[in-house]
């Protein structure tokens, strides 16, 4: 069936109109209406003098925007006006009414033109033009603009239609019985621009720009206005009324003789082809591309301008007896059909004001007329034609006609023909095809869900809910016929074969999960995407779609947490559900499905044993996150799960305490009491070697830990064969490296070991912490160190940080034979026996380091000498006095060495010492020559400058000239510029002294 383009929608009818005639014979006060979209206006300053013909009829009409002015055989001019006052009951109120009597009798008004642009109408009643001013029809003072008489047909440029000259006025063509007039019409005043003779006068005539076509007795006619030519074009029918319209720049179109319109140009050369209309036409109007005619069975013919075909006729069905048309620059019309069916259900979810008017409103620029009633001719509205296809079940031919509308004015309609298509498609159990349409049409998502069982929700559709589904009228009446899903399919079927009940059930559900999938990219509404993502999650679950489910609860998801939770716990998804909440960032939940997952409080079958395995590691990562806000997991549930995890792990849980972003939050104190043995040092390492504490206690307790530790090995034979064969290792290295230079230090031996035992690593261990720190208590660890076993070398650091050198290098030497850590022990002043990289690279050595340096290599000596074994005892003796005899004292090394031997030996040592004494000797006399050399210039100085500025005299009353206090006997100073004297203090205030 094709689709009716076009259609004829009531805005006065005839009892309305009736009614305004008889309340102005009556004289009474305004009232509603009914049957109309408009209201009438009343001027006060209006009399009517005159008797009311009963059987008054339109004549005439114009409209602009919500105003429609209506002429009648009376010359009266009823003012209505369409009230923007769209109420709940879809109906349009009507105010007061406006009459205009034109003081000329009871002549026919013959025609209105409204000119917008300059806010003025212009009135033809018994060949007299008059004026008036918009929107109320005031009359215009004869004094501003005086009536034009003698007036046979009149019209406006048709090009200047919204525009307006650049002087502000717009042109008025007047046709005379000799003569055409040009008028300039503004808003303040008219003036006649131009006069042309015309000897055949004429009957009707149209202008765009320069070019008028007008009909006269016997021809039409093009006249050039520019030129002052005239173009003859054919002739007029005789018995018929001629009729001429602008179709757009340069083109006309005239009606001839018989049933043909044909179009010319500005020229007068016929274009296009040609009109055929069944009967001659009474009225044309044009709305481009169409040329719509009223004909005298009534019926109106709407022909296309490109091809001259007719694409519609409008029958007169009902007997309206249509006897007039006109072109109006555009008038709302109020769509009840529209109106009803998009009103939304739910009276407290009602369109926005401004978006229902603009759904159920529409412009139109023809109106057709009887003699008393009013209609618009407007487009067909789609949800009409749609609910027409609908109705004689031709589906397919009504979601075309919605696929091939593409004015976005008509949204609402397009929804709302989409969203009727689907509930048919729904009817016959096409899912994926409905589901399809109700998208297109927007459907709120919720209407579709509240269809399925187990996935509907009573709360979404309650009143007193914040946000309702928005549903239209005529979409819900068909959603309350269809009911449920269940009952679509049991309809479909007729209650018979069970497994096609079951197997279009699950289609339907298929069809809405895809369906959901595509609504959920669309909504960013809160409430409707709680809705979709758990309906979603709900589909997944009774699909036993795991993956799905976590694919869902992983990414970003709007899932109602409430509902959500309670269908997951009944289904034993606890795993999905933890993913569910930590989505929501409620970690605290997340935490506790957790533990008791672990603890078998809560049996998941879904997880797998590798997963169950992590648990703990999973606990671990989130306790550690770096990207979780304190207010969604407070310290205190993250001490509270470390803890838990430290008791089912140690390791693990200490690590939330060293790693954790809310480490330097929690009570380090607390930590270390209810911690144990290797969880407790761990934790003491963090905070002694990676947070550098400088609590004395921390260094002396994790000090103690390594001891503990160590003695712990010891209490092991093995361990203790162990400590005595590494010592016997080092002395034979030693012995090996005698006659050549050694490298290896004891600790260094310990540390270069290829594969080190346990009891060596704490031992290194240990030492790193004795060497590096200053701030353990020594005494505490020289008696932990003396009880757990032969620890030398860790005695040797701890003795270093107590001055204890002696007893320091008698265990070097002595016991352990390290002669290389010894003499790094007194190079670095005690407080190394191991080598280190940059111990030697000191910038300044101040006199008492010097010193006391002196004195250990004086004991380092002594010890060497007291060596038994001789050749050793030669061996290192003379090594330190060929190394560091810098640091020896001549004299006292002559007075130690044993008598025996012989000079020669100490060559190279003497040699040395008393080539330093000369260089020293050498220094202190230049030092002492330039000294000299320096104080003689300064007193040469001195002497220059008392001549050059003479002597200071400072009297009781000098005073500073920045305190203005006595100078009296303190130290002062000049300035040097103007001699003035200032206190010390004063002038290093000012800056003319340096502080220092």
């Amino acid at each position: 069936m094709p689709h009716t383009s076009y259609t004829l929608q009531l805005i006065l009818s005839a009892a309305a109109f009736n009614n305004s005639l008889d309340q102005l014979q009556k004289s009474l006060s305004p009232r509603l209406a009914n049957n109309s979209f408009f209201s009438t206006k009343t001027s006060p300053s209006q009399t009517h003098n005159e008797t009311l013909n009963a059987t008054s009829t339109i004549e005439s009409v114009a409209a602009w925007d919500s105003d429609l002015y209506c002429g009648t055989q009376d010359g009266l001019i009823l003012h209505y006006s369409l009230q923007d006052d769209l109420s709940s009951s879809d109906e349009v109120s009507e105010d007061n009414k406006n009459t205009i009597n034109l003081g000329l009798g009871k002549k026919p008004v013959d025609r209105i033109l409204l000119i917008p642009q300059v806010s003025k109408a212009v009135v033809l009643c018994d060949s007299t033009l008059s004026f008036f001013s918009l929107p109320f029809l005031d009359p215009i003072p004869s004094s501003v603009i005086q009536p034009i008489k003698n007036v046979s047909c009149f019209t406006h440029d048709i090009g200047e239609e919204g525009r307006i000259g650049e002087d502000g006025t717009v042109e008025l063509c007047v046709i005379k019985r000799r003569a055409i007039q040009l008028y300039k019409i503004g808003g303040e005043s008219m003036h006649l621009k131009k006069e042309l003779p015309l000897a055949d006068g004429a009957r009707t005539l149209t202008r765009h720009r320069r070019i008028l076509c007008l009909a006269d007795a016997h021809m039409y006619k093009l006249i050039n206005l520019q030129q002052s030519s005239v173009t003859p074009l054919l002739p007029t029918p005789p018995a018929n009324p001629a009729l001429t319209v602008v179709v757009r720049q340069d083109e006309f179109l005239v009606v001839g003789e018989g049933t043909i319109g044909i179009f010319v140009n500005a020229n007068g050369d016929a274009i296009r082809g040609t009109l055929q209309w069944s009967h001659y036409p009474h009225h044309i109007t044009v709305d481009y591309p169409y040329i719509v005619a009223l004909l005298p069975n009534n019926s109106i013919e709407i022909h296309n301008v490109t091809d001259q075909k007719l694409i519609q006729t409008i029958p007169d069905q009902q007997q309206h007896h249509l006897q007039g048309m006109a072109s109006c620059h555009g008038i709302k019309v109020w769509m009840s059909d529209v109106a009803q069916r998009l009103k939304l259900h739910h009276n407290n979810t009602e369109h926005p004001r401004a978006k229902y008017a603009a759904m159920t409103t529409t412009a139109a620029r023809t109106l057709v007329f009887s003699k008393t009633g009013v209609w618009a001719q407007i487009t067909t509205p789609l949800t009409t034609q749609v609910d027409r296809l609908l109705a004689e079940n031709q589906i397919e031919e009504a979601i075309h006609l919605a696929d091939d509308s593409h004015d976005t004015r008509i949204r609402a309609e397009l929804d709302y023909s989409y969203q009727r298509c689907g509930l048919v498609l729904l009817r016959e159990t096409l899912f994926e095809d409905a589901f399809m349409l109700m998208s297109k049409g927007n459907m709120d998502p919720r209407m579709v869900i509240q269809m399925f069982e187990g996935l509907a929700n009573s709360k979404w559709l309650k009143k007193e809910q914040q946000q309702q589904p928005s549903v239209f009228e005529g979409v819900w009446s068909r959603l309350q016929e269809l009911g449920t899903i269940k009952e679509v399919v049991q309809r479909a079927l007729n209650g018979t074969n069970n497994e096609m009940r079951r197997t279009l059930l699950m289609n339907a559900r298929e069809a809405l999960e895809r369906y959901l999938r595509v609504e959920r990219n669309k909504h960013n509404d809160q409430v409707i995407s709680t809705v979709i993502d758990t309906s979603l999650l709900k589909i997944y679950m009774s699909q036993k779609n795991d993956a799905a489910i976590y694919r869902l609860l992983e990414e970003p998801n709007n899932c109602s947490v409430e509902d959500s939770a309670r269908a997951l716990t009944k289904a034993k998804k606890f795993d999905a559900l933890s993913v569910m909440y930590r989505s929501k960032r409620l970690y605290e939940k997340v935490l506790e499905i957790w533990t008791k997952m672990y603890a078998g409080e809560l049996e998941d079958d879904t997880v797998s044993d590798e997963k169950r395995k992590s648990v703990l590691e999973r606990i671990k990562g989130l306790l550690m996150e770096r990207d979780i806000r304190d207010e969604d997991l407070p310290l205190s549930v993250v001490m509270h799960y470390a803890w838990w995890l430290t008791d089912q792990s140690p390791c693990d849980g200490v690590e939330i305490f060293t790693k954790s972003p809310r480490r330097h939050e929690m009570d380090r104190d607390s930590i270390l009491e209810r911690l144990e043995d290797e969880a407790q040092k761990t934790y003491l390492e963090y905070l002694v070697l990676t947070e550098k504490s400088e609590r004395a206690d921390y260094h002396t307790r994790l000090a103690c830990s390594y001891i503990k530790d160590i003695q712990r090995d010891l209490n092991d034979p093995s361990q203790s064969e162990e400590i005595k064969n590494t010592l016997e290792g080092f002395k034979e290295h030693v012995e090996s490296t005698q006659r050549t230079t050694p490298y290896l230090t004891f600790v260094g031996f310990l540390e270069s070991q290829p594969s080190p035992s346990h009891l060596i690593q704490l031992r290194v261990s240990l030492i790193r912490l004795l060497q590096t720190s200053e701030l353990y208590s020594a005494d505490t660890l020289l008696d932990a160190l003396t009880k757990a076993g032969p620890l030398d070398i860790e005695k040797v650091i701890v003795y270093g940080k107590m001055n204890k050198h002696k007893e320091a290098l008698e265990i070097l030497i002595h016991d352990l034979h390290d002669f290389v850590g010894a003499e790094t022990y007194c190079v670095t002043n005690g407080k190394s026996p191991m080598l280190n990289e940059g111990m030697f690279e000191e910038d300044y050595l101040s006199s008492a380091q010097l010193n006391e340096r002196r004195t250990l290599f004086t004991m380092l000596f002594k010890s060497y000498i007291a060596i038994k074994d001789s050749d050793l005892m030669i061996a290192k003796s003379m090594h330190l006095l060929n190394t560091q005899g810098f640091y020896l004292d001549t004299l006292k090394v002559l007075e130690m060495i044993p008598e025996n031997w012989p000079i020669d030996m100490l060559q190279d040592f003497l040699i040395r010492s008393l080539r330093r004494s000369l260089d020293d000797y050498n220094e202190s006399q230049i030092e002492l020559a330039l000294s000299r050399g320096e104080n003689l210039e300064v007193n040469s100085e001195m002497i220059v400058l008392q001549k050059d500025i003479g002597p200071v005299v400072v009297e009781h009353e000098t005073t500073c000239i920045k305190c203005h206090r006595d100078i009296g006997e303190s130290l002062f100073v000049r300035e040097s510029e103007c001699g003035q004297l200032l206190h010390l203090h004063c002038a290093k205030v000012l800056g003319l002294v340096d502080n220092q």
